[in-house]
């Protein structure tokens, strides 16, 4: 008996920009627009036809994935009827030959440890069942007789071919929460792939990092700002978190989102980086946050980053690269922790970081800023209490430790 981890292979060749160009050109053909077709022009169109919905146009182009689970997940992937499957054949393969090892081939499931009773129950009932298929095929059953004892947990290999509507469509069902864990062991990382190598078509399907609110608050609970001497909330959350669809978070109060709010200072000037939030819908799509000034950039916890040691911390430096054009220090410093719960603050948890730059001016380079600059500590709070200007509250809370901050150094 072999036990193995399952594996995902993309088999088609995935050009990412080739695949846009085609879409567009697909789809400029409903308002008779080809003659817009530029070098860049497929983001922009394939971005407006994603954001209206207009889903068909996207179905002209499919991908070919290879997916080695086992039987019990692939019995809920060929439910998805739009698409082309060739699976492993129980009838025809003799796991008793050589090519198999002489061997039943298994997948480890994710939910029990190796040191677990259930597991050890489960392992021993794989060896039982291998040893009855090898004594039915010995008697002289053939393999599609001998297979009807074959377990769920048996490994085999997929080949499925679903068209880009098709697959939003499975990675939607099958990387939220409800679905099953070993569904998601698959489908989380494919669609992690899936963004990387084809922009713009699965940027909505965010899989961001949550924590459960009972395990974040079972040493200590707090309003406003604690320093990180009073208790690690960090290491609480890197010990205990989950992956979660972020529109499934944003309404789960059982959960709270880690959030990197790093302020960028210049120790020398004692200045630190204030922005605009975008207040356009195509810019900045947290309405509750639109317009409002801050002094945190960063943002949730993707899954893109869950391969650092500190995903944290690796996806907030990656943030700050993205949005402002800014050469800071990777020492990133915890100075604490915001924990609020109005409309926004209710389903989020703050991390308070500091990176420090000798820089004197700052480039916003993502559309989300709409202008920042450096300024003192005097002139933040003045902005802070000026009514005409609305900042978010975690700025307010940000104020007084980094006052702190500024201080010492």
């Amino acid at each position: 008996m072999k036990i193995i981890e399952p594996k995902i292979i993309i088999e088609s060749n995935v050009d990412g920009d080739y695949i846009l160009k085609q879409i567009e050109k697909a789809g400029r053909t409903a308002y008779k627009s080809e003659d817009k077709i530029t070098q860049d022009s497929a983001k922009d169109f394939v971005r407006m036809i994603r954001q209206r919905g207009h889903l068909s146009v996207i179905e002209h182009q499919s991908v070919t994935v290879r997916i080695i689970c086992d039987r019990g997940v692939s019995h809920e992937i060929v439910r998805h009827r739009l698409a082309s499957y060739t699976q492993e054949s129980t009838r025809y393969c003799n796991y008793t030959e050589g090519k198999f090892g002489s061997e039943i081939t298994v997948i480890k499931p994710c939910f029990w440890a190796e040191n677990e009773e259930k597991y050890k129950v489960w392992e021993k009932t794989i060896k039982q069942i291998e040893t009855a298929y090898n004594k039915l095929i010995e008697l002289g059953a053939s393999p599609q007789e001998a297979r009807s004892i074959l377990p769920n947990s048996l490994k085999t290999e997929i080949v499925m071919t679903m068209n880009l509507r098709e697959w939003v469509h499975f990675f939607t069902l099958r990387t939220s929460n409800a679905a099953h864990p070993q569904m998601r062991e698959i489908a989380i990382p494919l669609l992690y792939e899936f963004q990387k190598q084809i922009p713009i078509i699965f940027d909505d399907l965010k899989i961001i990092m949550v924590i459960k609110r009972e395990i974040l608050f079972s040493k200590k609970r707090f309003t406003g700002f604690i320093e990180p001497s009073s208790i690690d909330f960090e290491s609480i959350i890197l010990s205990n978190y989950e992956w979660m669809q972020q529109e499934n978070a944003e309404s789960n109060h059982s959960y709270k989102q880690p959030i990197g709010y790093t302020i960028i200072c210049n120790p020398r000037l004692k200045k630190v980086f204030i922005y605009r939030r975008s207040s356009k819908d195509e810019n900045y799509k947290e309405k509750r946050l639109q317009g409002k000034y801050s002094c945190g950039v960063g943002g949730h916890i993707d899954i893109f980053d869950s391969s650092a040691t500190n995903p944290i911390t690796a996806s907030t430096l990656r943030e700050i690269s993205e949005e402002v054009d800014l050469k800071v220090s990777k020492n990133i410093k915890n100075i604490g922790y915001i924990n609020n719960e109005d409309e926004v603050g209710s389903v989020h948890f703050g991390i308070l970081y500091i990176v420090e730059t000798n820089a004197e001016n700052v480039t916003p380079i993502d559309s989300e800023i709409e202008n920042g600059e450096f300024v003192d500590i005097k002139k933040f709070e003045e902005l802070c209490n000026n009514p005409n200007i609305i900042f978010e509250e975690w700025a307010k809370i940000a104020l007084e430790p980094i006052k702190k901050y500024l201080s010492v150094i």
